[in-house]
């Protein structure tokens, strides 16, 4: 199973899967949406049925998938997933950390609306250059309020 980060807000589920066909069988490739809205939230999953055709995937790691007019080009490069966030965790506090490898053009805890806590201990960082991203990732354990 692939996590798939940084996809246009218009890419859909089976262009998310199209792109991936040609490494091998998919069981399952899904675009994740706000259950809210039914708005693409950036991201989404690939399921091979073999490693191997993961594996063959993950070997070409920047891929183009339907990319849109309104979203810069680099933009995937500079957005990063963080999980395994506590559910205490603060947007305050993600910033703190994260702002240490370079500007940051947005990042946010994800929230659930009804309890304003952390839903599952993921966020996301944008930082406002790929050097930044490069430089975060680079540091790949960070130790967030223990």
């Amino acid at each position: 199973k692939l996590f798939v980060r940084g996809l246009a807000w218009e890419t859909t589920s089976q262009a998310l899967r199209d792109a991936f066909q040609h490494y091998g069988e998919i069981e399952e490739g899904a675009v994740i949406t706000d259950k809210a809205t039914g708005k693409s939230r950036g991201f989404g999953f690939i399921t091979f049925k073999h490693m191997d055709s993961a594996q063959r995937a993950l070997k070409e790691p920047s891929k183009t998938i339907d990319v849109s007019e309104s979203r810069s080009a680099d933009q995937a490069q500079r957005k990063l997933y963080i999980g395994g966030l506590s559910y205490e965790t603060s947007n305050e506090t993600l910033l703190n950390i994260f702002s240490q490898y370079g500007e940051i053009e947005e990042g946010a805890v994800a929230y659930d609306k009804n309890t304003n806590k952390s839903r599952r201990g993921f966020a996301f960082i944008t930082y406002k250059s790929v050097e930044a991203a490069r430089k975060a990732i680079d540091d790949p354990n960070k130790t967030i309020e223990v």
